[in-house]
Parts: structure tokens; C-alpha cells; sequence
């Protein structure tokens, strides 16, 4: 997705040769590792609807995990002869992001059947480099609620940009839908980020 970093302005930075700013990242908060950009432009004096777009947010950069809630962001002037002027941004999060939970259209599933649930991701839930896990749940009521127990727990969540899958042998004891159901792949260790299937029937 895209989101605008925003910032204000006092002096006549425009006037400067060069007049733009690099944004850099930090994804523990200290080490600016990472740069966004370099021609961000600073601003007239006095204004504070300053923006830049960060488009295209990635899951990594230059092998790290922006999966984070330690990010964090710098903007430096780059005229040099003005010293060191920068500033950073307090601490914000970066999620994942689980979507095209399968079944995508409306079917019929039977107790006793097994069907595959599948689904894409974006970004390594574990931390560092680890792909992380997810839980899988069953609604029989739409999705108004969904059953306390999971169908699997610590199931691994597949690979960033990629997705994964699980072989779900549906017990005869399921409950029918209501008046249909759906499936729930959540983040095991952040249950904000999950995706929902389409509804179907059991």
C-alpha cells in the first residue's frame, strides 16, 4: 500500500542548492540503515502539509524485516554546509498482511471431505527472517463469530509474497452452516492481521 510521510517546515530550505532531503528508515529505531528516498523536497517556510508518498510498501529492504513495531523515520537536509539538520519521527508499526483466503468463491464442502485451505501473505510474521505461523478458524454463521477452538494452531504461515496452505479433514461432527461459513487465517502472533474466505456452504 502507499502511505504519505508528512512533515513541517520553518526556513527557506527550498532556497538551498541542493534543496532536498533524504528519508531514511530505521527498523529498531537507532540504525538508519535504509534509504527511501533522496530528493524529498523539503517545503516553503512556515508550511506544515509537507508530504512524501512511500509507494509500494515492501515487507523487507536490503534483507531486513520491516515487520516491526520499532520503525522509525529520519528526514536530513542534504546542504551540507548547514550542518546537521535532520529530524525523526517517533515509532510507528509495520504489519503483514493475509489475504485470498481460499475457498475465494461460494461451494459446497462435506463432512468428511478433505479441502485445502490456502491463502497469500505479505511479510515474515515470525520476526528477523522467520515466516512465522498462523491459526486457522471455522464460522458456521457467516463469520459473526467463529468457533474458540482453531482447526490448527502454529500452522506455518508460507512464504512472504507467497502464501501457504493446510489439508483440512473435515470431522463429521462439524456444524452446518448457518446460513453459510466461513474460514479465518489469523497471524498467530498478532491476531489484528488475518484474512477471511468467501462464504460457502457446509
Amino acid at each position: 500500500e502507499t502511505q504519505n510521510i508528512s512533515w513541517a517546515t520553518k526556513g527557506n530550505l527550498n532556497g538551498l542548492t541542493p534543496a532536498n532531503m533524504t528519508i531514511a528508515l530505521a527498523t529498531d529505531g537507532t540504525n538508519f540503515t535504509n534509504t527511501l528516498t533522496t530528493t524529498a523536497i523539503p517545503g516553503d517556510d512556515g508550511t506544515s502539509n509537507n508530504t512524501w508518498s512511500w509507494a509500494g510498501i515492501p515487507t523487507s529492504l536490503n534483507g531486513e524485516n520491516l515487520i516491526s513495531t520499532t520503525n522509525k523515520l529520519k528526514l536530513i537536509l542534504n546542504y551540507n554546509a548547514a550542518g546537521a539538520v535532520e529530524s525523526t519521527s517517533s515509532n510507528f508499526t509495520l504489519k503483514g498482511r493475509i489475504y485470498n483466503v481460499a475457498p475465494t468463491t461460494d461451494e459446497t464442502w462435506l463432512s468428511g471431505d478433505t479441502k485445502t485451505i490456502s491463502w497469500s501473505k505479505n511479510g515474515k510474521f515470525g520476526g528477523g527472517a522467520n515466516e512465522g505461523t498462523v491459526d486457522i478458524y471455522y464460522s458456521s454463521n457467516s463469520g459473526a463469530s467463529y468457533e474458540p477452538l482453531p482447526i490448527i494452531a502454529n500452522h506455518p504461515s508460507g512464504t512472504d509474497a507467497g502464501g501457504g496452505s493446510y489439508n483440512w479433514n473435515i470431522p463429521l461432527t462439524v456444524a452446518n452452516s448457518n446460513p453459510t461459513s466461513k474460514i479465518k487465517v489469523v497471524q498467530s502472533n498478532d491476531t489484528t492481521v488475518y484474512g477471511e474466505s468467501a462464504e460457502f456452504h457446509m
